[in-house]
């Protein structure tokens, strides 16, 4: 008789004698035995750990055995992001503090640490099976994260357009996550183009601020992402807004050195002549952050002269 006729039972207690090397080998021969083995090979461990795991895997018969075995389905566990102060600085949208670090070439390291439950975790990696059956279990959709982000944050952060789709059925589009983010910045910052694009589509506020006071065309034009701010100015996002600090889209570009979105603001309708509350131009924006020659190609107010300004920056 073949192995694989033998009843579930009998296989089980053949295998429960096998080493983990053959009970791998085996788990690996047949669907059947996956489904039947996944209890031994997760034996011992920690049901929110093997929750957590599947999620993440999108491993549904084992997402299904941690529920059994009592895993709760709502816990939160850690998880670490390390930063250099340079890229905390960034992430805030904090200028002075960027400078600041900049100046003093600090690379020391930051730890943020997060806690998500397995709905987070499935919406990151964009399991919509795993989606479902979460929320079929009763998982809250407005679950928050020990940031303030949502499943929809999440999702939209790392692009998942169905699970978006899935996720805006529970949840306001304009709810606020990490340091006031809506979805719609989350999508922008990451330059994920077809989740914008659902989400603006769906009545997101073009003009939603975050804690900074930015709209998402000033974080997309942060990162540089030139089909996201394309798509912002086409369904009508004001180009001439500032946020808290005065820094308009075409200030946050010229900050970053992204000179093909500076372009496409400046033929959008951006003010060259607006200033942030420091006193500076786009133009002297760019300068202060090392972009001379971009400042000079895209970012001069005057036509054929240069400005006093313009020429003591420059030289």
């Amino acid at each position: 008789m073949a192995i694989l006729d033998l009843p579930n039972e009998l296989l089980l207690i053949i295998s429960e004698s096998l080493g983990k090397e053959d009970l791998h080998s085996l788990y690996q021969t047949n669907r059947r035995f996956r489904i039947l083995l996944t209890s031994l090979l997760f034996a011992g461990l920690d049901p929110l750990q093997v929750l957590h795991w599947a999620a993440e895997t999108a491993h549904e018969a084992l997402l299904l055995l941690a529920i059994y075995n009592g895993a709760a389905v709502a816990a939160q566990t850690a998880e670490y992001e390390h930063l250099t102060e340079k890229d905390w600085a960034v992430i805030k949208y904090n200028n002075q503090v960027l400078e600041l670090r900049l100046q003093a070439s600090v690379d020391k390291m930051c730890v943020d640490v997060y806690r998500l439950n397995a709905l987070h975790r499935a919406a990151l990696a964009g399991h919509e099976g795993i989606v479902w059956i979460l929320l079929g279990q009763g998982l809250e959709v407005l679950a928050r994260t020990s940031r303030g982000d949502t499943p929809l944050h999440c999702a939209s952060a790392s692009g998942h357009v169905a699970v978006v789709e899935i996720l805006l059925g529970g949840v306001d589009i304009e709810d606020r996550g990490w340091r006031g983010c809506t979805p719609l910045h989350f999508a922008a910052m990451q330059g994920h183009e077809a989740v914008v694009r659902l989400l603006v589509d769906r009545g997101a506020d073009l003009e939603a601020r975050n804690d900074e006071g930015a709209t998402p065309l000033h974080v997309g034009a942060w990162r540089g992402h030139v089909g996201i701010v394309r798509m912002l100015l086409e369904k009508g996002a004001d180009v001439t807004a500032g946020d808290l600090q005065g820094f308009t889209a075409l200030q946050h570009a010229a900050m970053g050195g992204r000179e093909e979105v500076a372009a496409m603001l400046v033929a959008g309708g951006a003010d060259l002549r607006i200033k942030n509350k420091s006193g500076k131009t786009a133009f002297g924006v760019a300068c202060a952050n090392g972009y001379k020659q971009m400042a000079c190609r895209v970012l001069r107010t005057g036509e054929r002269r240069w400005t006093l300004t313009e020429w003591v920056l420059c030289n």
